[in-house]
């Protein structure tokens, strides 16, 4: 480690990128990255192992790339669960769900809403 090592400060992108991931692996659970998780109907449907199996997916993925995720945010991602294709999406709105955060990094002023869906319901 050096001195500039110590004077490195993450850009915006970068703390909403791990705020998403806090959010993500911890299923909507973390004590201080607040928001909701979601799925579509055409998920739900499938039955409550499919809904574990597609939560396990969620928590654990980590496949980002520059087509999925283009602005680095990890907000963004494709899984497979039984064969089936799935969208998983981050976003980020006001502590009331009405509009878009205003200030998305900042942990007070922005909720999470990640919603699993099927590409036809992108």
């Amino acid at each position: 480690m050096n001195e500039a090592d110590l004077d490195y400060e993450p850009t915006v992108t970068e703390v909403i990128a791990f705020q998403n991931d806090l959010f993500r692996t911890h299923l909507g659970n973390h004590p201080y990255v607040k928001g909701k998780v979601l799925a579509t109907s055409g998920v739900r449907q499938r039955g409550p192992q499919f809904l574990n199996d597609v939560a396990e997916a969620v928590r654990t993925f980590s496949a980002f790339n520059k087509e999925d995720d283009p602005h680095g945010e990890h907000n963004f991602g494709v899984i497979y669960v039984a064969g089936v294709k799935l969208y998983f999406r981050i976003d980020l709105y006001d502590p009331d769900y009405r509009f878009g955060s205003n200030a998305p990094h900042d942990l007070t002023a922005t909720r999470r809403v990640l919603t699993v869906m099927h590409p036809q319901d992108y």
